[in-house]
């Protein structure tokens, strides 16, 4: 797939999604639903809770269906096969080694021991855990296992990697430290990211574009394309600048005016 000479990964077309409630009737969680995320592309969706956008995800993972529209790929990719996904609650296994759970994806497509083993200490070094290969994630802080869940996401060597609000949990020195080490994980490996959250800063500190969302059901109230250079300081006037102008949307959307 391609839109102007880019490579589109994954595109959302007319998408609806609707749960039944307990009193009777439905609620409407995403209408009319469109988004392209492009090949390296950092795609971050930004709005409050109940806007839509883990729906969007799950429905990117193949985790539920959309009732209306359509989800296409690129070819050889799957919905809920080969598109990892960071949750905000650690995934791994509290039996096996931090090592051992950062290589399962790769086990699982049937690598040889050497081949996983050898990509996952390359990169337990890259996000500081190399020492920590063997002891298992109780043994590890918040911000650890979350490094090693980014790993683990990663030794499947993704084209597309999916995040829900990963760092949400985390105080905001260790959320800063895993954004710099996300990004440049990133820049290196040139995989895109579709990326939730509900806070602006950090959308702006990581996202390439920035997706905001409507107030339920759920559409793209608007897109900010975030072009300022990389490591982002937060105190700069444009960086200051496009926060102002994305507040300003969201407040169109989810307060009464």
């Amino acid at each position: 797939m391609s839109d102007g000479g880019r490579d589109i990964l994954m595109e959302f077309e007319g998408v609806g999604k609707s749960y039944p409630c307990e009193s009777g009737g439905s609620i409407e969680a995403l209408a009319d639903f469109d988004l392209a995320l492009g090949e390296n592309e950092f795609v971050v969706l930004l709005g409050p809770s109940g806007c839509g956008k883990t729906t969007a995800l799950n429905l990117a993972l193949g985790l539920e269906e959309p009732d209306c529209g359509a989800i296409m790929l690129a070819g050889g990719l799957e919905r809920g096969r080969n598109m990892p996904c960071v949750f905000q609650h650690y995934t791994l296994f509290p039996w096996r080694s931090i090592l051992q759970n950062v290589v399962f994806g790769a086990q699982m497509k049937g690598e040889s021991r050497k081949e996983r083993l050898d990509r996952g200490m390359r990169l337990l070094e890259s996000v500081g855990l190399a020492q920590f290969a063997h002891a298992c994630p109780h043994e590890l802080s918040g911000g650890m296992r979350q490094r090693a869940a980014i790993a683990q996401a990663l030794a499947v060597e993704p084209r597309l990697l999916l995040m829900d609000e990963p760092f949400g949990a985390l105080d905001d020195s260790t959320r800063g430290e895993l954004q710099r080490e996300l990004i440049e994980i990133w820049r290196r490996q040139g995989f895109a990211t579709l990326f939730v959250t509900h806070s602006i800063d950090e959308a702006l500190v990581l996202g390439s574009r920035i997706i905001v969302m409507s107030d339920r059901p759920g559409r793209v109230a608007g897109e900010f394309v975030v072009d300022l250079p990389r490591p982002r300081d937060v105190a700069s006037a444009p960086f200051v600048d496009k926060m102002v102008a994305i507040r300003k949307l969201l407040a169109s959307q989810f307060l009464p005016g």
